[in-house]
């Protein structure tokens, strides 16, 4: 939680503030939930689903 501190303000004034303050500031990021795997690189997009893999030959 955050401390707000505006010497001389008013109950009035004090309410604006932190309403003001809960509009514009950002809120804190969520933690992704355990149901989303995390992201993993998953083979070759560049070759087609009908393309074979490049073959070794020999020397």
């Amino acid at each position: 939680m955050t401390r707000i501190v505006a010497p001389g303000a008013t109950d009035a004034e004090m309410a604006a503030i932190l309403i003001a303050y809960e509009a514009l500031w950002p809120d804190p990021p969520t933690s992704t939930s355990a149901d989303t795997p995390p992201w993993r690189f998953s083979g070759r997009w560049w070759l087609d689903e009908d393309s074979q893999p490049p073959r070794r030959t020999g020397r």
